[in-house]
């Protein structure tokens, strides 16, 4: 069997949170609410420049790349998967052949048609390249073809169930004009399909036009402004200031708990916020000692007490989490009970694992404030608890950059994880932080085991129909039984905005920007 263990996008039911959470802002009842409508400026804080745009290369923004780049199908919310540039498809009966009906008229902003020979030049520039091999369609990809002007047909290895939610990624799948290349094939410039045209992109930040010929329903905003403020209390400032419009978003320009709850009654100021899809996770690094003794694994997740946590660092833009994944994520597994804190059970195995006054255990916790933002003070939270069971920690905070690189080493002996959260889970986290034949990369791995768990992976993975259920909750049972990790909080979706923007409601997942129904006031 092929190992199935590509990152993967599945089908997510985006759940509301309960008291006092909204994922969109109804301003109905505003006096100023009437006087919205097209045109304007939106401003946009993010955390870091658009960078390289190439849709088929990893550097640039995925945010900024969602704006100006269009698949053959989308992600919706609720997790449907539907058309995009193609308006239909169909897959054959043996699941190897995928046969694209493209959407008639749409260009790209130079004016290329976006025809079945510019699907084809696209799919060339990834399909079955080894730098895609993470990709499940590209090392299933057999050849494609051009049917006619307006249809294009896939073909693969071997069925491939996942095969249309990977083409509903931002990249490397997305539709790049081919005349935005040089003779060579290399990229020169970033022009899409997309709602937005960029007018130019710099370190400062970047600067986009509404693309007034777009197939789809028009954005209300006539332009949009992104200015990069790497700084979270900048932000906070400029929000507050009016410098900006909106700021948030888990992987744009985060909204700590804290900051958000300083935001709630502020005048001028809304808040947007939701149950996510993501979860913060403490792993071990089970590939040395000491935490490849399960007794001191078991201890810690003892004595961590989540409930707490929730309480004193989230503010009420978190739970305590019992599960890899919230309720909000498909297959995510029976409920579990938040465990509750036995600090004699703790103290109790660290002993029996050999450590005591003689003998002290003492163990670094690698941490990155850009990376996991809180993430020093759960640093110290984690440090407090393990202290009182006999475990000393070193707690090791490092800007995002050197992260990836002690992450990718496995150089530390705990570190905190975010799961991948949609469009990708479950399917994304186990394949990529999981499963021991997959490059460790800069997201590292947060348990491998490649005798029992990579099969168990591949099985779920293939999984269709009544199958998929059980086979994911195979793999919960085991992590569980071993105590792989310490599920911490399920994290919330947070964006705040001016009283300048009505409308705004919270897209299909993280990596795009909230734009699709907000208008700006004038």
């Amino acid at each position: 069997m092929l190992r199935l263990h590509a990152v993967l996008m599945t089908a997510a039911v985006l759940a509301i949170a309960g008291c006092g959470a909204q994922n969109s802002s109804s301003d109905s009842g505003s006096p100023r609410a009437a006087a919205g409508g097209e045109g304007g400026t939106v401003r946009v804080a993010v955390g870091q420049r658009a960078g390289n745009l190439d849709p088929h290369d990893y550097a640039g923004l995925f945010q900024v790349q969602d704006l100006l780049f269009e698949g053959l199908v989308k992600y919706d919310r609720g997790g449907e998967i539907a058309p995009s540039l193609a308006e239909s498809w169909e897959v054959s009966e043996d699941g190897l052949t995928y046969t694209f009906k493209l959407r008639e008229g749409v260009k790209f902003t130079d004016g290329t048609p976006v025809d079945a020979e510019a699907v084809e030049w696209n799919f060339k520039r990834w399909a079955g390249k080894e730098d895609t091999e993470w990709l499940g369609l590209s090392r299933v990809f057999k050849a494609m073809k051009v049917v006619d002007p307006m249809t294009f047909e896939l073909t693969l290895e071997q069925a491939y169930p996942p095969a249309l939610q990977e083409l509903a990624y931002i990249r490397p799948v997305r539709l790049l004009s081919p005349q935005s290349v040089d003779a060579e094939g290399l990229y020169t410039k970033p022009v899409g399909t997309g709602a937005w045209v960029l007018e130019k992109s710099d370190r400062n930040g970047a600067s986009f036009n509404r693309n007034e010929d777009y197939w789809g329903t028009k954005p209300k905003p006539a332009r949009l402004e992104l200015d990069v403020i790497p700084d979270a209390q900048t932000r906070l400032s400029a929000l507050r200031a009016g410098d900006v419009d909106i700021i948030g978003g888990e992987f744009t320009a985060p909204l700590t708990p804290r900051n958000a709850l300083a935001l709630k009654n502020a005048a001028n100021v809304k808040l947007v916020n939701e149950t996510g899809t993501g979860t913060l996770v403490l792993a071990f690094n089970e590939a040395k000692a000491p935490f490849n003794d399960q007794r001191l694994r078991t201890a810690v997740n003892k004595v961590i007490d989540r409930k707490a946590i929730a309480k004193a660092l989230y503010f009420g833009f978190g739970e305590p989490a019992g599960n890899l994944f919230p309720e909000s994520v498909p297959f995510s597994g029976a409920r579990q009970e938040i465990p509750a804190v036995d600090k004699a059970a703790a103290a109790q195995l660290v002993k029996a694992a050999g450590y005591g006054p003689g003998k002290p255990l003492k163990v670094t916790l690698l941490s990155s404030e850009d990376a996991i933002p809180g993430g020093r003070a759960m640093a110290e939270v984690i440090q407090s608890a393990v202290k009182e069971i006999g475990i000393q920690v070193e707690v090791r905070l490092v800007d995002h950059a050197t992260r990836h690189k002690e992450i990718a080493k496995r150089a530390y002996d705990l570190a905190f994880y975010a799961t991948y959260a949609a469009p990708y889970d479950p399917y994304g986290s186990f394949g990529a932080v999981f499963d021991s034949r997959t490059e460790i990369g800069v997201d590292g791995k947060i348990f491998m085991d490649a005798k029992h768990l990579d099969p168990m992976i591949d099985d779920a993975l293939a999984a269709t129909g009544d199958e998929i259920e059980p086979a994911f909750e195979q793999i919960y049972t085991w992590l569980r039984e071993r105590d792989a990790f310490v599920p911490l909080v399920y994290t919330q979706r947070i964006w705040a905005h001016s009283d300048k923007v009505q409308g705004l409601e919270l897209p299909a997942t993280e990596y795009e920007l909230p734009l699709h129904t907000l208008s700006v006031l004038e």
